[in-house]
């Protein structure tokens, strides 16, 4: 990725889920922080089939886990 490159701009769409979908971590997090929404998480997609490379949505996180009743480590677990 180049300097000016922005991250956003490096996304398919998903066809199982309709949403954007990134094909690394990092360049997940990277849309993240460009989109300045609040605090936003990036996950993987819990419909990528087996065998396929993981693809990264990005969202925020669950009000469950904003408010501490689950942890994120756990819920992160639950979608992988």
């Amino acid at each position: 990725m180049t300097g000016r490159e922005k991250p956003a701009a490096r996304y398919a769409l998903c066809r199982p889920c309709g949403k954007r979908a990134y094909l690394t971590r990092k360049v997940a997090r990277a849309a993240a922080r460009a989109a300045n929404r609040g605090p936003m998480q990036a996950y993987p997609c819990p419909n990528t089939p087996e065998g396929a490379q993981a693809m990264w949505h990005v969202g925020h996180m669950p009000q469950v886990v904003r408010q501490g009743l689950v942890g994120k480590d756990k819920w992160l677990k639950g979608r992988r």
